[in-house]
C-alpha cells in the first residue's frame, strides 16, 4: 500500500498533471468556482484541459501493453467499465485539486488514497471474470424479476 504511493500515485500525477496540464498558476481557484463577474472563457479552457487530461488518462489506464494481453489474469479488471468510470472519475478530481491547491502533493494524495483502498480492501486478484459474470447475470435477473 506503501508503495502505491510512488507508483502509481506519483508517478502518474507528475505525467498527468505536471508533464500534460497547463501550470496551476494559469488557472487560479476562482476559475473553478468563478464570481458573477469572472471571464468564462477561462472556465471554459479550464474544462477543456481537464477533459482532454481526463480521457488521455482513462486511455492509460487501459494499458493495453501491459494488462490487456490475453494470458494477463487480471486483463478482465483493466477493460471493465467500472474501472475506467472511476479512472475517469479519479483523473477529473486529481486535476481540479491540482489546479485548486497548485500542489503536486495534494494531487498525489487524492490519487493514491483510492487506490490503496481499492489495493487493501479489494485486490484486483480476488475479482474473478466469475465473480463479475455471476454479478452481472444476478443483476440482470432482479432487473428482468420487477
Amino acid at each position: 500500500v506503501a508503495t502505491a504511493f510512488v507508483c502509481p500515485s506519483l508517478i502518474e500525477e507528475c505525467i498527468f498533471r505536471v508533464l500534460l496540464f497547463p501550470a496551476p498558476s494559469k488557472f487560479h481557484s476562482s476559475v473553478i468556482f468563478p464570481p458573477s463577474s469572472s471571464p468564462s472563457s477561462l472556465r471554459f479552457v479550464l474544462l477543456t484541459h481537464v477533459a482532454i487530461n481526463t480521457a488521455v488518462f482513462t486511455l492509460y489506464h487501459l494499458e493495453p501493453i501491459f494488462h490487456t494481453h490475453q494470458s494477463n489474469p487480471l486483463r478482465h479488471v483493466f477493460l471493465s467499465t467500472p474501472f475506467l468510470t472511476l479512472s475517469a472519475t479519479l483523473s477529473t478530481t486529481c486535476a481540479l485539486v491540482y489546479v485548486h491547491t497548485r500542489s503536486l502533493l495534494a494531487s498525489t494524495v487524492t490519487h493514491w488514497i483510492p487506490v490503496a483502498l481499492w489495493i487493501t480492501f479489494f485486490p484486483p486478484e480476488s475479482i474473478t471474470p466469475t465473480n463479475t459474470t455471476t454479478a452481472a447475470t444476478n443483476t440482470k435477473q432482479l432487473a428482468s424479476d420487477s
